[in-house]
């Protein structure tokens, strides 16, 4: 059943995606691009094929560098929606930066297991980039990051 809700959503979600303008910008992001964001955490994940897990049983922060591929993106993202298993509540914040690496805008979101939506943020500068940075509960994996960016 779980597994009939989840496949539901992610048709519904692509169904929607499809009907933007802003469709084509969308990024999938394999959540093994993220790492570790304490050095001293370096041993409480395991970057596996379907995403990072927190080997640990206590929440680690972990961050993930996400690619502009807009080249001329001053309006920021659509939405963000993040995919997680294990238990509890997973938080992420998303970031945008200027070309100076200052923060230009920010949002947040948490949910339990699945997926949960981030809201947009701004993007002020066409050599910007973003971050994301998730408080990742103990045994859970970061499996997917989606993300649109607006034209």
């Amino acid at each position: 059943m779980k597994k009939l809700i989840t496949s539901a959503l992610v048709v519904a979600l692509s169904s929607v995606a499809s009907l933007s303008p802003a469709a084509d910008n969308r990024q999938n992001f394999q959540g093994s691009v993220c790492d570790n964001f304490y050095a001293s955490d370096s041993g409480s994940f395991d970057h596996q094929h379907n995403g990072l897990r927190n080997t640990s049983g206590t929440g680690k922060m972990v961050h993930c560098p996400l690619t502009i591929d807009e080249s001329v993106n001053t309006g920021g993202t659509n939405w963000v929606w993040v995919r997680w298993s294990g238990t509890g509540t997973m938080s992420c914040t998303m970031l945008s930066h200027d070309v100076n690496n200052n923060v230009a805008s920010s949002a947040a979101g948490y949910g339990g297991p699945g997926w949960f939506s981030i809201p947009a943020v701004s993007d002020a500068d066409t050599w910007g980039n973003y971050s994301l940075y998730c408080s990742l509960p103990g045994l859970a994996t970061l499996q997917t990051i989606v993300m649109s960016e607006s034209d």
